[in-house]
C-alpha cells in the first residue's frame, strides 16, 4: 500500500504543470526619493502614518519600502497591461482606476514613473459590482469598488477574476513604480470575502 501512495505521487509530481512569471526588482525607492529631493517629505508622510496606526491600538509595522518585486498582470477585454507588486503577504489584486486623478494615482511628481490605470470602459468584459473594498497595509491603504473581469499573467487567464478598482491611494503608493498589488497570500487573507486569483 505504501508503495502505490509513493508512486501516485511521484506520478502527480512528474505531471505537474508549471507556469513561470517574469519578475523584476523596483529598485530602491529610497534612492529614487533622495535624488528627486523627496525623501525627507516621504519619510514625515510614514512618521504621521505611523502615529495614527499607534493611535488605533494596531501593531506598528516599519515599512522601509526600499524594494519589491514587480510583474506585468493583464486585465480586461482587449488586455491592460498594469505592473503590479507581486505581495506574499495579502491575498487581494486591486488596480487602480483610470478616473482616479490624484497624484497618488498618477504618480508623485519627480516620482520617475507614469501609472498606467485600468480603464473600465474601454474592456468589453468588465462587470462593475455594488460592493467597496478598503485594505489597510502597513504602509497606506487603498479603497474603491469591486469588479470582475479577464486577468491574466504566468501564461494563466482567469475569465472571471473579483478584484478592486482602486479609487483613492494613499500617498505611499505614488511614490511607487506600481499600479496596484497582485496578492499572492492564502484566502483567510483575502479582504471582502474575495477569491484570491492562485485560487480562482
Amino acid at each position: 500500500m505504501k508503495t502505490i501512495l509513493v508512486l501516485a505521487a511521484l506520478v502527480a509530481v512528474l505531471y505537474a504543470k508549471t507556469y513561470k512569471m517574469e519578475t523584476r526588482s523596483s529598485g530602491s525607492l529610497r534612492a529614487r526619493l533622495i535624488a528627486a529631493n523627496l525623501y525627507q517629505k516621504f519619510l514625515e508622510e510614514q512618521h504621521l502614518l505611523r502615529a495614527q496606526v499607534l493611535a488605533s491600538g494596531s501593531q506598528p509595522f516599519i515599512d522601509y519600502a526600499d524594494d519589491f518585486y514587480l510583474g506585468n498582470v493583464t486585465v480586461g477585454t482587449p488586455p491592460q497591461t498594469t505592473t503590479l507588486v507581486l505581495d506574499t503577504g495579502s491575498s487581494n489584486l486591486w488596480v487602480i482606476d483610470a478616473a482616479c486623478t490624484s497624484a497618488a494615482c498618477n504618480g508623485e511628481p519627480n516620482s520617475g514613473y507614469t501609472k498606467h490605470k485600468f480603464d473600465t470602459t474601454k474592456s468589453s468584459t468588465f462587470k462593475k459590482e455594488t460592493r467597496t473594498f478598503s485594505i489597510q497595509y502597513g504602509s497606506g491603504s487603498c479603497n474603491g469598488y469591486l469588479g470582475t473581469d479577464t486577468v491574466g499573467f504566468a501564461g494563466l487567464t482567469i475569465t472571471t477574476q473579483e478584484f478592486g478598482v482602486a479609487t483613492h491611494l494613499a500617498t505611499v503608493f505614488g511614490y511607487q513604480p506600481v499600479d496596484g498589488i497582485l496578492g499572492l497570500g492564502w484566502p483567510a487573507l483575502a479582504v471582502d470575502k474575495v477569491t484570491p486569483p492562485m485560487q480562482n
